[in-house]
């Protein structure tokens, strides 16, 4: 069916779309390389998953799954990103997209139609806590396979199956325990994966990004006003396990600061701001990444809820 080709495109275009814009701390096309990814390998990573969204589409259309539900399409996704790149770009955006894509594709089948951002947001949700243990073991191979920085091997993980025990596979198996639930339980830890099985923030920030585009037509500009409004209201888990909590918390008033300014201008005056942030988060190595994946989700969903007319939300 070709609204599924075309859902699929537009969730992997999410992916190209998000570093289009000034995001203090990430990748945006002003910075030649930064955490050894450029702005090209992002553009490459929306070519290379599309046919592994596209399956997570049709899967939930046609209700077929093997016994993982999406984490093994995440995993392949994330591989071929890998191979093709040398670098994890979205190991935590697809966390976050392939649910939203199973989900629309569920959707199709059922209703014809996407509906509105929430109704998309609260199926995705439910794709994630209908998760198997085998999407458990597939997130597990994924981590393992991009292996961040940030994910050590001394962290204190509780209960749960440390991702770098050799014997993660077997103890997955034995507690039978779904992806949805192994996440539920490390929201403490990682906002991407507390968002996974909420999609509270995202819901907040589809919001927040159609008021910003309503006031100045901008998209890029909306972009950088939704990721410091995340910045700013939320603690991004990647600075905090990276740099500590001192840091991230100032990295989310510093952007609240950021933000009270620019959106009060009028011009192109605020590409100015954003950027002296941008240098104060470079000099200083803070590197809000879990923030810039949940920019992903938030676009996925945008332009999927617009997918007849997605050229409102970017022109």
């Amino acid at each position: 069916m070709k609204v599924l080709d075309k859902v699929s495109s537009l969730l992997s275009a999410a992916f190209a779309l998000e570093p289009l814009a000034l995001k203090p701390g990430n990748v945006h096309p002003y910075v030649s390389m930064r955490n050894n990814m450029t702005y090209e390998d992002f553009v490459l990573t929306s070519t290379i998953i599309q046919p592994y969204i596209s399956k997570s589409v049709k899967r939930g259309f046609y209700r077929w799954r093997t016994r993982a539900v999406f984490a093994d399409l995440l995993r392949k996704a994330l591989s071929a990103v890998i191979d093709t790149t040398g670098t994890n770009t979205c190991l935590g955006s697809l966390l976050l997209v392939m649910p939203i894509a199973y989900s629309a594709g569920r959707m199709l089948r059922l209703r014809k139609d996407l509906g509105e951002h929430y109704t998309i947001l609260r199926i995705a949700r439910e794709t994630v806590m209908s998760s198997t243990v085998y999407d458990a073991i597939e997130f597990y191979r994924a981590v393992r396979l991009a292996s961040p920085g940030y994910i050590r091997k001394t962290d204190d993980v509780g209960e749960q199956v440390n991702v770098w025990d050799p014997k993660y596979k077997s103890k997955l198996l034995l507690r039978g325990e779904g992806l949805g639930y192994i996440l539920e339980k490390t929201c403490s830890r990682d906002i991407v994966a507390c968002e996974a099985v909420s999609y509270g923030i995202t819901s907040k920030s589809v919001e927040y990004f159609k008021h910003r585009l309503s006031v100045h037509k901008d998209f890029r500009r909306a972009i950088s006003e939704t990721y410091l409004y995340i910045l700013s209201n939320n603690i991004d888990t990647m600075v905090l396990r990276s740099r500590g909590l001192d840091v991230a918390l100032k990295a989310s008033k510093t952007a609240s600061r950021t933000l009270e300014k620019i959106v009060r201008i009028n011009s192109n005056n605020w590409v100015k701001e954003v950027s002296k942030l941008d240098q104060i988060f470079a000099c200083e190595k803070i590197c809000p990444g879990s923030t810039a994946d949940i920019i992903v989700a938030v676009l996925a969903t945008l332009l999927i809820s617009n997918y007849n007319n997605p050229y409102t939300i970017y022109k």
